[in-house]
């Protein structure tokens, strides 16, 4: 509750000998104070509970009390109010007394005798601090339910759009900078954009609604989207001229996509978002090309889209940088945490680290009538140098801490027979197709299809390949050991095994349990 100013503020005065408490209520009701006595500890909670604590300003209580301290009813109230402020009256010389008042969270204390002027003046700076105090913990409250609305706000998804996308958001604090907005133009068409305001205070949150309704109104207005990130991009540059010397200049990362049923391509922009990532039907990985700088930063902008193709593509994610930033946190690939994420009802539960950022990311399904389980979702993605073979180990060990973060325990024993091939296939393409070099990279991907129970693991490497016939090879490895043995242990280990490119990509399958 936060007082009134135009009302005059009660005290709860506790005293037992009847000639101070009539001195204290005649000086406070003197200072213009609406003054309630009680007293002992009995009938001072009595009174509180009957006027309810709420609409006391300020406690000032003797410290000896009958059957009860002065301290332990401070103790009392700051349990039902942590704003309320207590003043403690004790004998001259009590040090302990003050050092027990002051652990128990009292305001400030006075020494007896105490002068008219001296309690006046303590008493009117409880009131205010408990004034404030209140206001305080009602911002709170309202920050809280903003955060509330602003979550239930970020997270809706369209009908039509339910069986394609999924959202994660968790804001950092109860104001989150980071927005995600649906649009529909009609007949299935779509724009999703998301945004990531910086800074993580109260402004950036303001900043972000503000921008939220910017954009929904252009669009409502029939506005093309070139033409709203225009309007973002002005408004930016215009608030950062206004603002003083001082103060931090606010800028917009955003990625916008636009899509239709039977599009071919979906139209992106990127200013300073992380780059998107798209995944083929047959779970390749890869990453679009990063964007433009961050709206806010440049004076003018190109508004022009990138196509990206759908034909061939199942699935599309979108990411802020704060799920990149917690990924690092845990130690584990992203699409790890993405996966977990998206998957679970209660992501953060049981996890011993929180997020330092924002964090927003989106999946969407490219092929309409596809079910998600029949895609091939990702779960790691990772690109090592040639001078990464003499830590093999090392990479090893975060494979493992990243299947079993994503899958917890599907391949059972078979996870041993993973990370065999696994490291088999990345030594043979660190050593022969990077040739140990730091400026060559191997890319391991590891995705899985849920309809099919299949783990699918994807080695490529940059070498010139070979002109022999590699299933020759690999039928005489009885008759000979050394650079191709590896791959004879990922053809007996996995369930499917074969090799593109001239040798340059191993793929090969796991069966995992299936979910439940």
């Amino acid at each position: 509750m936060v007082e009134s100013p135009n009302r005059e503020p009660v005290i709860l005065v506790v005293e037992d000998d009847p000639h101070s408490r009539n001195f204290m209520e005649s000086s406070l009701e003197l200072s213009g104070f609406k003054v309630l006595c009680a007293d002992s500890v009995e009938s001072a909670r009595e009174l509180s509970g009957n006027v309810g604590l709420a609409t006391i300003s300020a406690v000032v209580s003797d410290y000896r009390l009958p059957r009860d301290s002065g301290t332990a009813f401070v103790r009392w109230v700051r349990e039902q109010d942590g704003a309320l402020a207590s003043i403690i009256i004790t004998g001259q010389g009590e040090k302990s007394i003050v050092e027990e008042s002051i652990a128990a969270g009292v305001f400030h204390y006075l020494e007896k005798p105490v002068t008219h002027q001296q309690l006046r003046e303590v008493v009117w700076s409880a009131v205010e601090n408990t004034r404030l105090q209140r206001k305080y913990v009602a911002d709170r409250k309202g920050l809280q339910a903003l955060e509330h609305l602003g979550q239930s706000m970020n997270v809706v998804v369209p009908e039509l759009l339910k069986d394609r996308l999924s959202v994660l958001y968790r804001p950092l604090h109860e104001v989150g900078g980071d927005f995600f907005i649906t649009h529909e133009f009609g007949k299935g068409r779509f724009v999703v954009l998301m945004g990531d305001i910086s800074g993580h205070d109260i402004r950036s949150g303001y900043v972000s609604t503000y921008f939220q309704g910017m954009f929904r109104g252009s669009l409502e207005g029939s506005a093309r989207i070139a033409n709203a990130l225009d309007l973002f991009n002005r408004s930016l540059r215009q608030q950062a001229l206004q603002e003083s010397d001082h103060a931090e200049s606010v800028s917009l990362s955003l990625s916008a996509i636009d899509f239709g049923p039977q599009d071919d391509y979906i139209q992106h922009w990127n200013f300073g978002f992380t780059p998107c990532q798209l995944v083929s039907r047959e779970g390749r990985i890869r990453e679009c090309p990063f964007g433009r700088f961050p709206l806010g930063w440049m004076e003018e902008i190109s508004t022009m889209p990138v196509p990206i193709r759908v034909k061939g593509n199942n699935l599309l994610y979108i990411f802020t940088d704060g799920l990149l930033e917690f990924a690092n946190t845990l130690n584990i690939n992203y699409f790890s945490l993405l996966y977990r994420f998206l998957r679970s009802h209660n992501p953060w539960e049981g996890l011993q680290q929180a997020p330092t950022d924002d964090i927003l990311a989106i999946r969407l399904n490219l092929i309409p009538d596809l079910p998600l389980t029949q895609s091939f979702e990702p779960i790691l993605s990772e690109h090592y140098a040639g001078t990464e073979v003499d830590h093999v180990d090392q990479l090893q060990a975060n494979w493992r801490r990243c299947i079993t973060f994503a899958l917890d325990d599907r391949l059972g024993d078979r996870l041993y027979d993973l990370l065999i091939c696994i490291r088999e296939g990345m030594l043979n393409a660190l050593t022969h197709g990077c040739e140990g070099s730091s400026e060559k990279f191997a890319h391991l991907q590891i995705c899985v299809n849920e309809d099919k129970d299949v783990l699918r693991i994807y080695i490529d490497d940059p070498g010139r390949g070979h002109a022999f016939n590699l299933e020759e090879r690999l039928a005489k490895l009885s008759e000979q050991t050394g650079k191709h043995l590896g791959l004879g242990i990922i053809q007996h280990l996995s369930d499917e095994f074969r090799v593109e490119n001239k040798g340059t990509s191993l793929v090969f399958d796991f069966e995992v349990n299936p979910v439940g």
